[in-house]
């Protein structure tokens, strides 16, 4: 059977930092969260982006 590198790269890599937070979901995903704000990194939701939408919207209708 054919294996992709990415794949398994990716797989790795995921494996490596379940392995660092003790497989734990919980510690994994505040050692995103920390690494996330020592990067100064943004957060992009759906519900923002909706915002985000609706008042450009707004704005073109106002003629600005």
């Amino acid at each position: 059977m054919w294996r992709d590198p990415v794949v398994e790269e990716v797989r790795e890599a995921g494996a490596k930092l379940a392995k660092e937070c003790g497989y734990d979901l919980h510690a994994f995903f505040e050692m995103l969260r920390r690494h996330q704000a020592e990067a100064n990194w943004s957060v992009v939701s759906a519900e923002g982006l909706k915002k985000r939408k609706a008042e450009k919207t707004h704005v073109a209708d106002s003629g600005m």
